[in-house]
């Protein structure tokens, strides 16, 4: 037997090397198809992130004058509810009060759910006219439950009952009975 010269490699050698080579390419190659394979199937079907904010009906014109009194936070579980009271000018139509409400619902449903990334899902809204009023002398409210919400998790009171008008998912009520009884007697 010959000794081998430098640089010769044996046939094995040879084959072992060109079976790594073809490994390599064969791996990349499958790398690139799966890649490709991914990158269609998520502009087909699109990223299924699912929203973790509530849905409200989009605010529209100016913001009215109104002050967020306080916010108290009152969770049920893992269920996060909270009721807010705000302050309005005085004095306001109807149709005034329930922008006033529409925006602090909005306000708070932003900074809750976007900002500090919660799902709050059901909102109990007060408005006043004067700000040492008592809790139950409020001038308009409204409740939002989220529609996600399964109907046995909206709490009893989420519904106002009564004159209050549904529109979406928030129900609003411009006449308090404790209002009109003091009124009345006067």
């Amino acid at each position: 037997m010959e000794p081998r010269k430098l640089g010769q490699s044996g046939l094995g050698e040879r084959i072992r090397r060109e079976a790594s080579a073809r490994r390599r390419r064969s791996y990349w190659l499958t790398i690139a198809v799966l890649t490709v394979v991914a990158v269609i199937l998520i502009l087909m079907l699109g990223w299924r992130k699912k929203s973790p904010s509530p849905v409200l009906i989009k605010v529209s014109g100016v913001k009215p004058d109104f002050k967020i009194i306080s916010i108290q936070e009152m969770p049920v579980g893992r269920q996060e509810r909270l009721t807010v009271m705000a302050l309005a000018s005085s004095p306001l139509t109807n149709e005034a009060l329930r922008r006033v409400i529409d925006w602090a619902l909005f306000q708070v449903l932003d900074e809750y759910n976007r900002v500090r990334k919660r799902n709050v899902q059901v909102i109990w809204v007060y408005i006043y006219d004067q700000p040492d009023k008592r809790l139950s002398e409020w001038r308009a409210m409204a409740v939002f439950v989220d529609p996600r919400l399964p109907r046995h998790q909206v709490p009893a009171a989420a519904h106002i009952g009564g004159d209050a008008v549904q529109d979406g998912f928030v129900e609003y009520d411009f006449t308090n009975p404790v209002l009109r009884n003091d009124s009345g007697q006067r």
